[in-house]
């Protein structure tokens, strides 16, 4: 099985001694951190606003300016890099585990 850590390298693209994007590779150990735990019906919520958000003609993968509020994520804004860094996630969580032990829910 593929560990988790792994998983997301491989989904976004980033290795560890070729990180070509620091900001959206920091993104994705921060939103690793926090959708490992949430269960398959929240990644899917949570997926599904971001797919609708991030089509918008007028959205930006702002790097630092947090302008996207998505309330299925949190009631926090967030930075567009920040959130395509969640999108990675979310499938690379969906690709190599599943659900998460009951333990950590």
């Amino acid at each position: 099985m593929t560990s988790l850590r792994e998983a997301v390298r491989r989904r976004l693209g980033l290795a560890a001694r070729d990180m070509t994007d620091p900001i959206g590779y920091t993104y994705a150990v921060h939103w690793t951190k926090t959708a490992r735990v949430w269960d398959r019906e929240q990644r899917e919520r949570a997926r599904l606003a971001l797919l609708h958000l991030t089509r918008q003609g007028d959205f930006e993968a702002t790097t630092q300016e947090r302008r996207y509020i998505v309330k299925e994520v949190d009631d926090i804004p967030h930075a567009g890099a920040s959130l395509i860094a969640l999108l990675g996630v979310l499938d690379a969580l969906d690709h190599s585990k599943g659900d998460p032990p009951e333990e950590h829910r």
